[in-house]
């Protein structure tokens, strides 16, 4: 049996027992191309040009989720002109643009993608992920009364899903409507009683209408969920000063400085 070097670790030898019409003599080069290359070329480019383009644009936008930071954005800026090539061949489908728009948000082209959605949400109103971008993207904007209009749609075609009425409640609670807000938010966590956000925004709501000790209690559920976030330990600390806890707002205070580092 041939001995080798292992390409996990240089300057040792091992007996390769692989059997195999020659052992390489070089490890596999890394590429350094972010060009995607069809793995069955030939059926590939049988695909019409419309339908080439928009499988790339998945495949690189599919990429960019499993690359280090720094080079996503090349990725995404590929799957962008993928989709725009694809739509301008002729599909322009809700889910070409709904995509198009998920490109164009990763690079932080919040106003474009917003119109993605919008085109996207025109074609096919009823699909769950398309109306969630598009509200999404309403309430970026500071439209609030239609992003409460997309939400509402949502909870009505989906009264399982506890997004669009989380959601809704934000964009509610945006609004100063905080008893409709809390309602959401209090729905939504009958449907994931394991979400502290849920809670934690319960207890937001139940504070602003001056209900602390109601408050108090959807908090300790927050904690009770997710005992490791400062963020939720530092909305307790805060309704229990509200509450007037003070020692206890202090004590939840520390637990904060705790879990950031600071002691």
């Amino acid at each position: 049996m041939r001995k080798t070097e292992p390409d996990d670790h240089r300057r040792t030898a091992f007996t390769d027992h692989w059997i195999r019409k020659r052992p390489a003599d070089d490890p596999p080069r890394a590429r350094r191309s972010p060009d995607l290359v069809p793995y069955l070329p030939d059926e590939f480019d049988r695909l019409p040009p419309s339908a080439r383009a928009y499988y790339l644009g998945r495949g690189y936008a599919l990429r960019a989720h499993f690359v280090p930071p720094q080079a996503q954005r090349p990725l995404w800026q590929a799957s962008e002109r993928e989709f725009r090539e694809a739509i301008a061949q002729g599909n322009d489908r809700a889910d070409a643009l709904f995509f198009l728009g998920k490109a164009q948000s990763a690079q932080g082209k919040q106003a474009d993608a917003a119109r993605s959605y919008d085109a996207a949400y025109e074609k096919n109103p009823g699909d769950h992920d398309i109306a969630f971008a598009h509200g999404q993207a309403l309430f970026r904007m500071k439209r609030l009364d239609d992003a409460v209009s997309v939400f509402a749609a949502m909870v009505r075609e989906h009264p399982d899903s506890a997004a669009p009425l989380a959601e809704r409640a934000r964009a509610l609670a945006m609004s100063g409507r905080y008893a409709e807000a809390l309602d959401d938010f209090v729905k939504a966590s009958a449907l994931e009683p394991w979400n502290a956000d849920l809670h934690s925004g319960a207890g937001m709501m139940l504070s602003a209408l001056g209900r602390h000790a109601e408050a108090v209690s959807q908090l300790e559920a927050a904690v009770r969920c997710a005992p490791e976030r400062p963020a939720i330990w530092d909305s307790y600390a805060t309704i229990l000063a509200r509450a007037g806890r003070a020692a206890d707002a202090r004590e939840a205070s520390a637990r904060v400085s705790a879990l950031r580092g600071g002691g």
